[in-house]
C-alpha cells in the first residue's frame, strides 16, 4: 500500500527462547512497518528486536532470548482501515478435512485465550522486566 511516506509492510521475526532443553520455544512476532522500499522495510525489521539477552525465569532458571532472523516480509495491498486484508496464506489443494481443521472455535483463538498462570505454562517468563529494575 503506497502512502506519502511509502508502503506499509508486515514483518514476521523469529525469536528463540533457549532455557537449557533439547528444544526451544519460538515466538513469531509480527510488526507493522512503513518504508519506501522492501529493502528499507527489511532493514527496519532487523533492527526491531532486542539484541540477544539472558535473564532468570520464575523458577530461577536461565533463559537466553535470541533474535534468529526475519521469517516473512509482506507489502500490504490495501489502505489501513477497518476490514482491510492484512495478510494471507494459500493452501493449494486442501481436502475437506484440512479445511475443517483450519476453522476454530472462539475458545481456540488467541484473542480469547487467557494468559498463562504459572511458570509451567510459560517457562521463559522473566521474574520481572529487567529493563525496569
Amino acid at each position: 500500500m503506497k502512502t506519502s511516506a511509502g508502503h506499509w509492510y508486515l514483518a514476521t521475526l523469529v525469536v528463540e527462547f533457549n532455557y537449557g532443553g533439547d528444544t526451544s520455544p519460538l515466538h513469531l512476532n509480527t510488526y507493522l512497518i512503513r518504508a519506501t522500499s522492501a529493502e528499507e522495510a527489511l532493514d527496519k525489521a532487523q533492527r526491531l528486536e532486542q539484541p540477544d539477552y539472558e535473564y532468570t525465569n520464575l523458577l530461577g532458571g536461565k533463559v537466553k532470548s535470541v533474535f534468529r532472523g526475519v521469517n516473512q516480509l509482506l507489502c500490504l495491498p490495501d489502505e489501513l482501515e477497518d476490514g482491510c486484508e492484512m495478510f494471507w496464506k494459500e493452501v493449494p489443494e486442501a481436502t475437506e478435512e484440512e479445511i475443517r481443521r483450519l476453522i476454530r472455535r472462539p475458545s481456540e483463538m488467541a484473542a480469547f485465550s487467557k494468559p498463562p498462570r504459572h511458570e509451567k505454562e510459560f517457562p521463559f517468563s522473566p521474574i520481572e522486566d529487567e529493563d525496569e529494575s
